[in-house]
């Protein structure tokens, strides 16, 4: 026989008749045989293979083995001279097939052969590139590629310099249509099953390459391919997770442990972009459906402004999270906590260009999480310049906003039209903000030179302007926030923070309430160091935890009580979660121990027994 086919489906039906019907149609003069291998799809896929093409083998699976696994079944049972890996969402043109088996006949030296793979409009889809390298990897792991898409590491990946115009060899090809000489299986065995999805075929190729064997492109054979369209239902961080494995085990197995482990160190920072991202895309590009009404949620559903704010808890939640990791090894390690700082205001400077309403979000978060600027990850402390991670969110964002409104007063001095960056100063003006504001910036500039005349250590006055000096983000809150989808994402984030701090404080009291010696003098150092709350025994093995920014949590409390009071139904989607939400923020309120919040709450229980009395009274009036 001279060509085995397998193809790998999961709930591409559709897609997968549109192949098996282009391979029978598009293929003459072989002898070949046809597996297809169904990962668990349970879409019909099955029951059209058998009664559409009764010629096909199929192999059923009851649970999803991913790509390499469902593969190895069908090549264990093959008999082909060659065997050809397809993808559900390819269709065959020309007789490619027999084009592709007379190239290996004709070259005993291609043990691997890739087509020219064409998009479905027509044009070149770009399947040749290069092994992987360090720098490669790390770029795509932290999706800098989507940023920087001209680096040399990266156009290296993609051999942006391969003529696709003739057959040549090369290191790697795309595994859409991965013909493999049964030679080969027979000397290196079939796909390496660790490989769950992604980095398969490169690691063939390469350990093919490593053992003597050749990678070789034809164009003669062209095929199309859609790609991605089955693990396109997969999204988020589940889809970078499954990335990310793949991709380390392929560093572990071909560059050896050091390198695996500097990429594992990257690891946490990729989920939670990928994390923020999810919730980019939620919050900004998800369309809603036509016809919906945001004001009926009685499906459990979530309207438009609560539907942003949980987008942006659900971004901001696992980044403040990563903060958290970032920060207490930042502790243990002060190398890796200037790294972390880099990458953290790189991300910022980013977003500050880009996306400045998110750069803002970012700074907001730190802020809430309630420390007093010298928290999470720093530069510079050995050198004595010490730089925390707050300060170089402030100098990034403020500094850029800085830079746009310069620019942007001069474009209104030339044009005599205020531009879209000064929105703010009208904003101002008309909430009878910017004098106040503005003499407020004039004591405090004051308060700095009365500082350094009076002799005044220099350090000591850059740290007390350090905390007065957020009042300048003032209109730059405003610049971000000009808009009115914007409120629900910074009380998201608020929440997210909130969230975050309150698991903290439960991890640290089972930590020392558990007798963890091994864990909790560290925690105690950081949670001291960082400044954010205190921790003191009370009886026995119980302790008080207590965190300054349980006082969002207070305020919090408070809003949401008041908010379900006038809700219209306690059996709503949004109306269960706020109260839910509610007993985790007094879950950080109590474990506090503090008076101050104690008489806050009694006072804010007070005053909202007031609203809602008086609230009933004018509604009967």
């Amino acid at each position: 026989m001279d060509l085995s086919i397998v193809i790998v489906n999961w709930k591409v039906r559709d897609l997968l008749r549109k192949c098996l019907d282009s391979v029978y149609r598009e293929t003459k003069g072989l002898e070949f045989e046809v597996f297809v291998v169904d990962n668990d799809s349970r879409d019909g896929s099955i029951e059209m293979v058998l009664r559409d093409f009764p010629q096909v083998q199929v192999i059923a699976s009851n649970r999803n083995l991913g790509f390499a696994k469902a593969n190895n079944e069908a090549i264990a049972r093959s008999g082909g001279d060659f065997v050809l890996l397809l993808n559900p969402d390819t269709e065959i043109r020309a007789n490619a097939l027999l084009k592709m088996v007379e190239f290996m006949r004709r070259n005993p030296q291609a043990a691997i052969l890739g087509p020219k793979l064409l998009n479905p409009d027509g044009s070149l889809q770009r399947s040749v590139r290069r092994f992987p390298t360090f720098a490669s990897s790390l770029m795509l792991l932290l999706k800098l590629h989507v940023l920087f898409p001209r680096l040399p590491a990266f156009r290296d990946l993609l051999a942006v310099d391969f003529d696709y115009s003739h057959a040549q060899s090369c290191e790697q090809v795309m595994g859409a249509a991965f013909l493999i000489r049964r030679s080969l299986l027979q000397a290196n065995g079939a796909l390496d099953p660790d490989f769950y999805i992604w980095y398969e075929e490169v690691d063939y190729c390469r350990a093919a390459v490593g053992a003597g064997f050749q990678v070789w492109y034809t164009p003669d054979a062209e095929i199309v391919h859609r790609g991605g369209e089955s693990f396109a239902q997969e999204f988020g961080p589940k889809k970078q997770l499954i990335f990310n494995r793949s991709l380390l085990r392929y560093i572990r197995k071909h560059h050896g442990l050091p390198q695996y482990l500097a990429l594992l160190a990257f690891h946490p920072l990729s989920l939670a972009l990928a994390w923020l991202a999810e919730g980019y895309r939620k919050l900004f590009l998800k369309p809603r459906p036509d016809g919906a009404d945001p004001s009926s949620a009685d499906d459990g559903s979530l309207s438009g402004p609560l539907r942003q704010l949980y987008a942006a808890f659900r971004a901001a939640f696992p980044l403040i999270i990563l903060f958290e990791i970032l920060s207490f090894f930042g502790q243990l390690l002060p190398e890796y906590s200037a790294a972390a700082f880099i990458i953290i205001i790189g991300l910022a400077l980013v977003l500050s260009f880009i996306r400045f309403d998110l750069a803002v979000l970012l700074l907001l978060a730190e802020l809430f999480i309630g420390s007093q600027g010298g928290y999470l990850v720093s530069i510079g402390a050995a050198s004595g310049v010490y730089v925390s991670l707050r300060l170089g969110l402030f100098l990034t964002v403020f500094g850029v906003w800085s830079a746009r409104t310069l620019v942007a007063l001069a474009r209104a001095a030339v044009r005599h039209r205020l531009p879209e960056e000064l929105a703010w100063l009208p904003a101002m003006r008309r909430g009878r903000l910017f004098w106040p504001y503005l003499a407020l910036l004039v004591v405090l500039g004051a308060s700095v030179v009365h500082g350094v005349l009076a002799g005044n250590d220099l350090g000591n006055v850059f740290f007390d302007a350090n905390g007065y000096a957020f009042f300048a983000l003032f209109p730059v809150i405003v610049t971000a926030f000009g808009k009115r989808e914007t409120a629900p994402r910074a009380v998201g984030v608020l929440l997210a923070a909130i969230a975050d701090s309150v698991l903290k404080a439960l991890a640290v009291l089972y930590i020392f309430s558990h007798r963890m010696f091994y864990a909790a003098p560290s925690i105690y150092v950081w949670v001291r160091d960082t400044r954010v709350g205190e921790i003191t025994r009370m009886v026995g093995d119980f302790y008080r935890i207590f965190f300054q920014s349980h006082l969002y949590a207070l305020l919090s409390v408070f809003t949401v009580l008041l908010l379900l009071a006038y809700a219209r139904s306690w059996k709503r989607g949004p109306a269960r979660l706020g109260l839910t939400a509610a007993c985790v923020m007094m879950t950080g309120v109590l474990m506090g121990f503090s008076r101050s919040f104690w008489f806050g709450g009694f006072g804010g229980a007070l005053v909202l027994a007031a609203l809602l009395v008086w609230g009933r009274a004018s509604a009967a009036v």
